[in-house]
């Protein structure tokens, strides 16, 4: 599980990535990313229930990508809010693909030291 100081919670921090944040997509998830303030690196992650309509389902992909992040967390750098945007395709995939395809997009939007 990720650390609740390493996790997003606000309404005005998540307007704050939308409004000022970068992005990037790929076909399972997309990434919203801004600088922030404090030095450590806080995560979001959502999925609407226009994806998937059971929820037990929209939790077990935030759980997968909680642990992600979790494995990923040393090496991404410091400083930035991200908002990680599930689809339902990621429901398809299993944990090595999609820590596989997180990983390609983590790269692409530089956000790995």
């Amino acid at each position: 599980m990720l650390a609740s100081n390493y996790r997003l919670k606000k309404q005005k921090d998540f307007e704050a990535v939308y409004k000022r944040g970068r992005k990037k997509s790929g076909p399972f998830f997309n990434l919203s990313y801004a600088p922030n303030p404090a030095l450590k690196t806080r995560f979001a992650f959502v999925m609407s229930k226009k994806e998937e309509k059971r929820v037990t389902q929209r939790n077990l992909a935030k759980r997968r990508f909680r642990a992600i992040v979790k494995e990923y967390q040393a090496q991404v750098k410091e400083g930035l809010d991200v908002v990680i945007m599930i689809k339902a395709k990621a429901l398809t995939l299993n944990f090595q693909e999609l820590k596989t395809e997180a990983s390609r997009l983590f790269k692409e939007a530089k956000l790995l030291k």
